[in-house]
């Protein structure tokens, strides 16, 4: 071998060793960077077409590859889906369960019971004023319950609609980042020379599937497509689309979502096809559990106060009126809760109160038959096909919404821990290894040096032959 060819291969080891620890001091200055996969260095003898015995040609940098489980990445990707949609949830559900135990305790729950209940002790004594009053505070304390429980409710749509208008605005960042990425992996040379960039691109895909299902593909260029909503193009090339939404706040109204196509080329519906991630949790308590929670109160307000007049108003007051509504009539279970109240007539004259089956200038003050009526209301099986009292009613949804809570927390819990595991494994295979880092810098810092050693060696025996 010539002097120049040790010359050259000790400047090819130096730079190899220069390039190892440029890879190496990354890594580890990447440690604790969310999503980063650690690099490793390919070397390589370089070819040559010398026939010369021990006349190599050399080494060189084949390139520098990320370290990754594509397995494990998938795997991340769908547990992250699933871990955002009951993520999502756990929030609304536990404020659903909260609202309905404390009107078990403190609301609904105890006002129908000191409702019927004071219709009782009306009974044993029907003209006493004192008594009418404490029925018409008891329906005033039940009818506010009422209002109130439908007022959260409502306030929890708007609240929901407000965390999705903030999820799509997540999800439009994270989508226009990933075109921004895709243009700079493409016009920076692809995926060979990208490393980092194409580490960052990869954990912004993984949050983007936690916002909402996903599907991607990688091109020849280096560059990615993303699908949303099983097909619908997010991101195509250098181009990002977007999701909006549009919120029908009436009764029974749901949210729907709105694609507008990368490039502006076209918007499409795909709210049926969001099936996951935080944002189909948002949508499914928009539009499915919060409907079904406001449905299910009103249907009990109407069915109380229509059930209740259609007795009340046979019967007649202590001043011989009769025809009265107990409750302000109701059109329809359509935010009956939120309206249903005292009827006028009563809050203004509790003598309108109809106790007595007939006048009691004709029968006497002291008929109570329609008042037993009444309070027998309590115990009648008058809710779901006549198969519960109002209580066992009011008890079910109590019961369902705790049924719903619990299912949704022990699956988010779940989710997490199988998240905390594929994410333990991912680390096992990317994460940085001090240890691994600190033994490269120790081998390429020696290579380097032994490298450098025979430039000084090789540098001697040309002056050594220069002085002959």
């Amino acid at each position: 071998m010539s002097i120049t060819s040790v010359f050259n291969r000790g400047l090819d080891g130096m730079n190899v060793a220069s390039r190892a620890l440029g890879v190496t001091s990354n890594n580890i200055a990447n440690i604790n960077t969310k999503g980063y996969a650690r690099q490793e260095i390919q070397i390589g003898s370089r070819a040559t077409n010398s026939r010369v015995p021990g006349q190599g040609g050399g080494v060189e940098v084949l390139g520098v590859e990320s370290i990754t489980s594509p397995f494990i990445e998938m795997q991340l990707f769908g547990i992250s889906n699933s871990y955002g949609t009951y993520d999502s949830r756990r929030q609304t559900v536990g404020q659903i369960e909260s609202i309905w135990a404390d009107s078990q305790t403190n609301g609904i729950g105890k006002s129908l019971n000191e409702f019927f209940g004071s219709f009782q002790e009306l009974n044993n004594n029907p003209t006493l004023p004192g008594l009418r009053e404490t029925v018409k505070e008891k329906a005033n304390i039940l009818t506010d319950q009422f209002n109130s429980m439908s007022r959260q409710f409502n306030q929890m749509r708007l609240d929901v609609s407000s965390e999705i208008s903030t999820r799509l605005t997540t999800i439009n960042s994270l989508a226009s980042d990933i075109a921004q990425l895709n243009q700079a992996i493409v016009n920076g040379g692809g995926v060979a020379v990208n490393g980092d960039t194409i580490a960052r691109r990869q954990d912004l895909l993984r949050q983007l599937s936690e916002e909402v299902n996903i599907s991607y593909n990688q091109n020849s260029n280096g560059g990615v497509e993303v699908r949303v909503a099983g097909g619908a193009s997010l991101v195509s090339g250098f181009n990002a689309g977007s999701l909006s939404f549009t919120d029908n706040q009436n009764y029974g109204g749901t949210a729907s979502i709105t694609l507008t196509l990368p490039g502006g080329t076209g918007s499409i519906d795909v709210t049926a096809g969001i099936n996951g991630g935080r944002l189909y949790g948002n949508l499914y308590d928009r539009n499915t559990t919060l409907n079904n929670q406001i449905s299910s109160i009103d249907t009990l307000a109407y069915q109380l106060a229509t059930q209740f007049n259609a007795v009340h108003s046979t019967g007649y007051g202590i001043d011989s009126s009769t025809g009265n509504n107990f409750f302000a009539a109701l059109a329809s279970a359509n935010g009956a809760a939120g309206s249903i109240a005292v009827d006028a007539q009563i809050k203004a004259n509790t003598a309108k109160i109809s106790i007595a089956e007939q006048d009691p200038t004709v029968s006497g003050k002291g008929d109570n038959r329609i008042g037993m009526q009444l309070a027998a209301l309590q115990n009648s099986m008058t809710m779901s096909s006549s198969t519960q009292t109002f209580a066992q009613y009011f008890q079910g949804l109590v019961g369902s919404a705790g049924t719903m809570s619990a299912s949704v927390q022990k699956q988010a819990a779940t989710q997490a821990s199988l998240l905390n595991q594929v994410q333990l494994q991912r680390e096992s295979v990317s994460g940085v290894n001090m240890d691994e880092e600190g033994a490269n810098i120790i081998r390429y810092q020696k290579a380097f040096q032994a490298s450098s050693k025979m430039l000084q060696i090789a540098d001697q025996l040309l002056d050594d032959l220069l002085r002959i």
